[in-house]
């Protein structure tokens, strides 16, 4: 007894790094859901979003040693074709917030394309280095690929 019991944002980190790492694709805590068991663990069921066309999975994460126990999936509810189109400020949010996350530098001026196959963003546009680079999906919002150039 005596170890420490993980919180829900431990959980939700451990859920996303192995979604990231299975999928390759990054993955977006939509909800948690803290389960109790009968002999008196907890658990956390974490529903995520990821990749195209937005597949959703559940991973459960035990709060005592925070191994994923449990995955499950399902599809998007909605045809990507039937969902609006984002706006490139949405899109701006979305990769902003990925960098945060990421703990990359977002500087200077940033670049923002629109393509046949989603949102393309790039910081420090005018500048060699410091450079965060993103695809957005312009129906589902999903980050569908990411790269950073520190120097």
């Amino acid at each position: 007894t005596g170890q420490a019991m993980i919180t829900e944002t431990e959980a939700t980190e451990i859920a996303i790094a192995q979604a990231d790492q299975q999928h390759g694709v990054r993955a977006e805590a939509r909800k948690v859901e803290v389960v109790k068991t009968w002999w008196g663990r907890r658990r956390y069921r974490v529903h995520l979003e990821m990749g195209w066309p937005r597949a959703r999975a559940v991973l459960t994460v035990d709060s005592k040693t925070g191994g994923v126990e449990d995955v499950g999936s399902y599809a998007h509810p909605v045809p990507r074709e039937n969902l609006p189109e984002i706006t490139g400020e949405e899109a701006l949010a979305i990769a902003r917030r990925e960098a945060d996350r990421l703990g990359w530098a977002w500087r200077g001026e940033v670049s923002i394309r629109h393509r046949r196959e989603g949102w393309g963003i790039k910081t420090n546009a005018l500048c060699k280095g410091c450079n965060a680079f993103f695809g957005i999906d312009d129906r589902t919002g999903v980050v569908v690929h990411r790269g950073y150039w520190p120097r």
